[in-house]
């Protein structure tokens, strides 16, 4: 018997090490146009809170979520969705949308908006490294922004 495969529950062998991604992988995004300057792509994310900076410069931590009935702007406990949108010259970002077509709502403010583009250090870490993973960029910091560009 080989050593590399052991019997499962039914008897059938099955391979111990199965290789998590392969080198070879190659990262094609399909980019779609959604205005004259911006295009954006892959799955979407969950995303729940938004990292911004406040009006003295602290970054600061703001709740997010989807409404669909304007009459009522209290929270819902759906969140809100992201997904990566790329400009002309190349720079990555977020694209923060409402999911099933609604509105996004931040934090206390009455205010609510249909989509918000920002920078990927606004998003939690778990959904940044889920949206990176789709494609094949440099990460680089200017001025305590993180920006993206696609190789």
């Amino acid at each position: 018997m080989n050593p590399l495969r052991a019997p499962n529950a039914f008897g059938t062998p099955t391979n111990l090490r199965t290789p998590k991604f392969t080198s070879s992988r190659i990262l094609v995004m399909d980019w779609v146009k959604c205005s004259p300057e911006l295009y954006t792509g892959g799955k979407s994310v969950p995303v729940r809170s938004l990292r911004f900076q406040d009006e003295i410069g602290q970054w600061r931590r703001y709740r997010v979520c989807t409404i669909w009935n304007l009459e009522k702007l209290a929270f819902t406990r759906r969140p809100a969705k992201a997904k990566l949108v790329k400009d002309k010259q190349g720079s990555v970002g977020v694209v923060v949308s409402g999911s099933g077509s609604g509105f996004v709502k931040v934090g206390r403010s009455k205010a609510v908006q249909h989509t918000i583009t920002t920078s990927l250090g606004a998003i939690s870490k778990k959904a940044r490294r889920v949206l990176l993973r789709q494609i094949d960029g440099e990460v680089s910091e200017h001025d305590g922004v993180m920006v993206v560009w696609e190789r």
